[in-house]
């Protein structure tokens, strides 16, 4: 089920019913009656919490079960109930979680941390009330959160008032791990003059998502040597260089590494037998322990080699062939070009005797590749925008003599992805549903579009094929149309979705895929196609799999192609730092921050409220690298 928040008039109609049910339930308790009215039994009564453990900035889900189990007349027997729940201190309610589902009739109200409902429980009933709330940085790790709830009314056989309570031990964030670090050096020992090659490797060891840390290095030079100029360089992350001093710092998701290389000069100040070691710290946030790492790497200075005469023809030994840098230069723009560029490291900067070899494939094993030969230091690379959008490149130099390098570090780059969906081998599937009526599908149609069909009432469905977008800046870009609209029947783009990558994720499996999310709604409601749109976090999924969580901004009524029939381009851009932007037709609409999830999955959604029956038409996805 998916909120939706338009006006009608029937609401007015159900609180008319519902005054009028609390006016026959207040005024039976009044009426003289020969038989006194039977005693309620809430024993069954319960409250209950959705995470035994969880840490500060996590949410939790709580439901209160009120629940009458003595039998007796629907009306004359039933119970007047107040529940009054003050959440402790280290929560925060998020107020507009907060649902009622059951009771004769009743009164809601929340003020701050304070949820108090007043209403009837008749015989062989309960009331359900659920609500999530945030766990504050005042929380104290390994103390219990104990969350109660307050039960009191009249006609109940139980003591009143009695309490409901749940409880959550707060536990540490899930910690990164960057013990797997390492610092490298090509050479043992050299000799003065000679080029020393130096790889760090920053690795995140951690697994679990949200065990994600800024880290840092800080990299001390050692005595005798000097940075080679335009040789520091990073695939991930920012290096920079200064008086014998490189520092890096980067942002590392659990299971990622950033390979960092530069190369220095052995200066005539070294003396033999001197031990040239290179020290760098490697530090970050959300860590067990604060204590830098520390990493190495030792080359020994030796005696300079005595040329050698000889008096037999033998064959020239060649100079040796120094290792390649590669990256990416620029690009994708907006015609998905690229640029891939590399550095290596030669003898009196003489290039006229080295070529290049480039491979380019979709494989990052490069069991399939293309050759690129060239004598430049870089390429440039125009691609189709297909699905088949993600290269992976190496480089390695060669000499005339025939000799060549080790290949480059491996360079990934994300071009332009088009689904148009006129071939259905692009996988696109049901991943998620109400569980109280599975009645959805997605499916191609003839004319190219991905359909979305949601049979039921107060039902919906969310459609994927997992195709994993780009590290941030990206744009996901759409084109979709209602085929025929009924009242409060919407569609949307989910984003930032998770995926444990291992499991099959399909319409029956929902653990692995998709417990949380961004979901962008486009509602279109009335006989004049109105549109309403809404923008939430959804942090889990309820026992019905209907997403909760928190509202990212106000709902708004922009204005789109009338009547809904008529195709809308909707754009999502999501940046680094937690920003996202909605557009309707290159329009903005929403402009708002939140860094909770940057998972790479991203699929359609389409729901309905009261009216049964909705297709809703997808013309294509464009998802478009924003770096350049």
């Amino acid at each position: 089920m998916v909120d939706v928040s338009v006006p009608r008039t029937s609401r007015i109609f159900a609180l008319l019913v519902s005054f009028v049910a609390a006016l026959v339930f207040l005024l039976s308790f009044s009426q003289i009656s020969i038989a006194a009215p039977l005693a309620a039994d809430l024993s069954n009564s319960s409250k209950s919490v959705d995470k035994a453990e969880a840490a500060v900035g996590e949410t939790l889900h709580y439901t209160i079960v009120i629940s009458n189990s003595a039998s007796g007349d629907p009306i004359s027997d039933g119970a007047l109930i107040t529940m009054t729940d003050e959440l402790p201190a280290e929560l925060l309610l998020m107020t507009d979680t907060v649902s009622v589902n059951g009771g004769l009739a009743g009164t809601l109200m929340t003020s701050g941390n304070m949820i108090t409902w007043t209403g009837g429980v008749a015989p062989l009933a309960e009331v359900t009330i659920d609500y999530d709330a945030v766990i504050l940085n005042t929380a104290v790790v390994s103390s219990v959160i104990t969350n109660t709830a307050t039960i009191d009314g009249a006609n109940i056989a139980d003591a009143v008032p009695f309490d409901l309570t749940a409880e959550t031990t707060v536990i540490d964030a899930p910690k990164a791990n960057l013990d797997g670090s390492s610092k490298a050096v090509d050479m043992a020992t050299a000799e003065v003059g000679d080029t020393l090659m130096y790889t760090l490797v920053v690795s995140n060891g951690a697994t679990l998502d949200g065990a994600t840390t800024e880290a840092m290095v800080v990299d001390m030079l050692p005595m005798h040597v000097d940075l080679q100029a335009g040789t520091l360089m990073a695939d991930m992350g920012t290096a920079m260089a200064g008086n014998g001093v490189i520092t890096w710092t980067g942002t590392l998701s659990p299971s990622t590494a950033a390979t960092i290389h530069y190369a220095v000069t052995i200066s005539d100040t070294a003396a033999v037998d001197d031990v040239l070691t290179n020290t760098a710290e490697v530090s970050g946030t959300n860590l067990d322990s604060m204590e830098p790492l520390t990493i190495t790497a030792s080359t020994v200075v030796v005696t300079p080699t005595e040329p050698i005469t000889y008096y037999v023809m033998l064959p020239v030994i060649a100079d040796k062939v120094f290792p390649v840098l590669a990256g990416l230069e620029s690009g994708p723009n907006a015609a998905n070009e690229w640029v891939i560029g590399w550095q290596s490291y030669f003898p009196d900067d003489d290039l006229s005797a080295y070529s290049f070899e480039v491979q380019e494939s979709h494989d990052s094993d490069f069991s399939s590749f293309e050759t690129i030969l060239t004598d430049e230091l870089n390429v440039t690379r125009v691609k189709p925008t297909t699905t088949n959008n993600r290269y992976y490149y190496r480089v390695r130099a060669l000499t005339n003599e025939g000799q060549y390098s080790d290949w480059s570090n491996v360079v990934s780059v994300f071009g332009i992805y088009l689904d148009d969906f006129s071939d259905s081998s692009t996988g696109w599937q049901v991943i998620r549903q109400d569980t109280d009526d599975s009645s959805a599908n997605t499916y191609y149609t003839s004319e190219g579009y991905l359909n979305l069909r949601v049979d039921g009432r107060w039902d919906y469905q969310i459609s994927s094929n997992l195709y994993r977008l780009p590290e941030p800046p990206y744009r996901i870009e759409t084109r979709v149309r209602l085929f025929d609209q009924s009242n409060l029947h919407s569609y949307g783009i989910v984003f930032n979705g998770q995926y444990d990558r291992v499991s099959d994720c399909s319409a029956n499996n929902y653990t692995p895929c998709f417990n949380s999310y961004y979901r962008f709604l486009a509602i279109w409601y009335g006989d004049n196609s109105k549109l309403r749109t809404t923008l939430k976090r959804i942090d889990f999924h309820d026992d019905k799999n209907s997403g909760r969580g928190v509202d990212l901004d106000s709902n708004k009524d922009p204005s789109g192609n009338s009547p809904s029939q008529t195709w809308q381009d909707w754009a999502v851009e999501r940046y680094p730092d937690g920003r996202m932007r909605i557009f309707l037709n290159n329009v903005a609409v929403y402009d708002v921050y939140d860094s909770n999830f940057f998972d790479p999955y991203f699929g359609f959604i389409a729901a309905t409220d009261e009216y049964a029956g909705l297709d809703a038409q997808y013309d294509f996805v464009r998802i478009i690298p924003l770096n350049n």
